[in-house]
Protein backbone atom coordinates (compact mmCIF):
# COMPACT_ATOMS: atom_id res chain seq x y z
CA UNK A 1 0.00 0.00 0.00
CA UNK A 2 1.26 3.55 -0.81
CA UNK A 3 1.10 6.49 1.99
CA UNK A 4 0.68 9.82 0.10
CA UNK A 5 1.73 13.37 1.29
CA UNK A 6 -0.61 16.25 0.37
CA UNK A 7 0.11 19.68 1.44
CA UNK A 8 -3.53 20.94 1.36
CA UNK A 9 -4.90 17.71 2.90
CA UNK A 10 -2.00 15.58 4.74
CA UNK A 11 -1.56 11.77 4.63
CA UNK A 12 -3.99 9.90 2.73
CA UNK A 13 -3.70 6.07 1.52
CA UNK A 14 -3.30 5.95 -1.97
CA UNK A 15 -3.03 2.33 -4.27
CA UNK A 16 -2.33 -1.18 -3.53
CA UNK A 17 0.91 -1.14 -6.64
CA UNK A 18 1.25 -4.92 -6.44
CA UNK A 19 -2.82 -5.28 -7.82
CA UNK A 20 -2.52 -2.12 -10.61
CA UNK A 21 0.96 -2.96 -11.86
CA UNK A 22 -0.11 -6.45 -13.64
CA UNK A 23 2.32 -9.53 -13.33
CA UNK A 24 4.55 -7.87 -9.93
CA UNK A 25 5.58 -10.74 -7.59
CA UNK A 26 3.82 -10.68 -4.16
CA UNK A 27 6.78 -9.31 -1.84
CA UNK A 28 8.31 -11.65 1.05
CA UNK A 29 6.69 -10.94 4.04
CA UNK A 30 9.12 -9.49 6.02
CA UNK A 31 10.42 -7.36 3.00
CA UNK A 32 12.86 -3.85 3.00
CA UNK A 33 11.29 -1.34 1.06
CA UNK A 34 13.32 1.60 -0.74
CA UNK A 35 12.01 4.11 -3.06
CA UNK A 36 13.73 6.79 -4.94
CA UNK A 37 12.53 9.87 -7.45
CA UNK A 38 14.74 9.81 -10.55
CA UNK A 39 13.57 13.63 -11.95
CA UNK A 40 15.61 13.88 -14.72
CA UNK A 41 13.68 10.58 -16.43
CA UNK A 42 10.54 11.36 -13.98
CA UNK A 43 10.30 7.79 -12.74
CA UNK A 44 9.34 7.17 -9.20
CA UNK A 45 10.57 3.64 -8.28
CA UNK A 46 10.14 0.94 -5.03
CA UNK A 47 12.44 -2.13 -4.21
CA UNK A 48 11.54 -4.97 -2.65
CA UNK A 49 12.38 -8.76 -1.70
CA UNK A 50 10.36 -11.51 -3.58
CA UNK A 51 10.45 -15.22 -4.07
CA UNK A 52 10.72 -15.71 -7.47
CA UNK A 53 11.48 -19.42 -8.83
CA UNK A 54 12.07 -20.20 -5.76
CA UNK A 55 14.79 -17.70 -4.82
CA UNK A 56 14.77 -14.13 -3.00
CA UNK A 57 15.03 -11.65 -6.37
CA UNK A 58 15.18 -7.88 -5.99
CA UNK A 59 12.00 -6.44 -7.43
CA UNK A 60 11.66 -2.51 -9.19
CA UNK A 61 8.68 -1.22 -9.14
CA UNK A 62 8.24 2.11 -11.37
CA UNK A 63 6.15 4.59 -12.46
CA UNK A 64 6.87 6.92 -15.03
CA UNK A 65 5.28 10.15 -16.27
CA UNK A 66 2.61 9.25 -18.85
CA UNK A 67 4.29 5.77 -19.42
CA UNK A 68 2.11 4.02 -16.42
CA UNK A 69 3.63 1.58 -13.95
CA UNK A 70 5.89 -1.58 -15.06
CA UNK A 71 8.04 -3.94 -12.89
CA UNK A 72 11.77 -5.49 -13.71
CA UNK A 73 13.50 -8.67 -12.14
CA UNK A 74 16.74 -6.62 -10.83
CA UNK A 75 18.31 -10.09 -9.91
CA UNK A 76 17.68 -11.69 -13.24
CA UNK A 77 18.11 -8.10 -15.32
CA UNK A 78 21.61 -7.45 -13.61
CA UNK A 79 23.10 -11.01 -15.25
CA UNK A 80 25.46 -12.16 -12.33
CA UNK A 81 24.02 -10.61 -9.32
CA UNK A 82 24.48 -12.78 -6.07
CA UNK A 83 20.70 -13.86 -4.66
CA UNK A 84 19.62 -11.43 -1.55
CA UNK A 85 19.66 -13.08 1.68
CA UNK A 86 16.66 -13.90 2.99
CA UNK A 87 16.83 -11.40 6.45
CA UNK A 88 18.08 -8.17 4.29
CA UNK A 89 18.06 -4.69 4.05
CA UNK A 90 18.00 -2.46 0.72
CA UNK A 91 19.16 0.97 0.23
CA UNK A 92 19.35 3.24 -2.84
CA UNK A 93 19.91 6.14 -4.47
CA UNK A 94 19.94 8.51 -8.02
CA UNK A 95 22.40 9.89 -9.24
CA UNK A 96 20.96 12.51 -11.85
CA UNK A 97 24.81 13.73 -12.68
CA UNK A 98 25.65 10.43 -14.68
CA UNK A 99 21.88 9.33 -15.10
CA UNK A 100 22.25 6.32 -12.91
CA UNK A 101 20.23 4.12 -10.34
CA UNK A 102 21.94 2.53 -7.76
CA UNK A 103 20.18 -0.19 -5.41
CA UNK A 104 22.65 -1.79 -2.56
CA UNK A 105 21.85 -5.45 -0.66
CA UNK A 106 23.26 -8.00 1.40
CA UNK A 107 24.26 -11.24 -1.21
CA UNK A 108 24.39 -15.03 -0.78
CA UNK A 109 27.93 -15.18 -1.61
CA UNK A 110 29.65 -18.09 -2.40
CA UNK A 111 31.14 -18.91 1.03
CA UNK A 112 29.81 -15.42 2.88
CA UNK A 113 27.79 -12.53 2.87
CA UNK A 114 28.48 -10.40 0.35
CA UNK A 115 27.62 -6.52 -0.43
CA UNK A 116 26.18 -6.46 -3.60
CA UNK A 117 25.47 -3.10 -6.01
CA UNK A 118 22.75 -3.39 -8.95
CA UNK A 119 22.99 0.04 -11.19
CA UNK A 120 21.09 1.26 -13.91
CA UNK A 121 22.67 3.37 -17.13
CA UNK A 122 21.19 3.97 -20.06
CA UNK A 123 18.61 1.55 -19.88
CA UNK A 124 20.03 -1.31 -18.71
CA UNK A 125 21.26 -3.42 -15.17
CA UNK A 126 24.74 -4.11 -14.45
CA UNK A 127 25.87 -5.90 -11.06
CA UNK A 128 28.80 -5.42 -9.02
CA UNK A 129 30.40 -7.37 -6.32
CA UNK A 130 31.17 -4.73 -3.73
CA UNK A 131 33.13 -6.97 -1.23
CA UNK A 132 35.39 -8.63 -4.42
CA UNK A 133 35.86 -4.77 -5.44
CA UNK A 134 37.04 -3.61 -2.01
CA UNK A 135 39.13 -6.91 -1.07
Amino acid sequence: MMLVWNSGSGWFLGEDLNSIVVGSPTPIAVSPLSSTVFERNTTQRVFYLATVGGAPHVIELRGTSGSGRTWTDLTTAAIGGALPALTNALSNYAFENTNTQHVFYIGQGSTSLHVIELWWQAGVWHTNDLTMTAS
